[in-house]
């Protein structure tokens, strides 16, 4: 028998900001395609997937593209887009093309 998640994998889900909707989307309110809203509603309800709650707002607006191509050109204001200990292990593990 095939399982799609085993050994507890959880899916957990951070909100997306779209600038032109003043809400947050969230697991609850995003548009699932009609044909697996029924499996996604059941992965939901199992606790395969789960939102995450705690978001930083200010956070919501950057996206990874772009702090991957910031860092891979040497542009230097990606460090003050992420977390200041994510900036940190970048940096010191040379993560993501990083170059000093």
């Amino acid at each position: 028998m095939y399982c799609l998640f085993k050994n507890d994998l959880k899916l957990y889900v951070y909100p997306f900001l779209d600038p032109a909707y003043p809400e947050l989307t969230t697991i609850s309110n995003m548009d699932v395609p009609e044909h697996v809203t029924h499996l996604f509603k059941h992965l939901v309800q199992s606790g395969y997937i789960e939102q995450i709650d705690k978001v930083h707002r200010e956070y919501l607006g950057i996206f990874s593209r772009a702090i991957l191509t910031k860092i891979r050109n040497r542009d230097q204001s990606w460090e003050k887009m992420v977390p200041p200990e994510v900036a940190a292990a970048i940096m010191k593990n040379c993560f993501f093309g990083y170059r000093p």
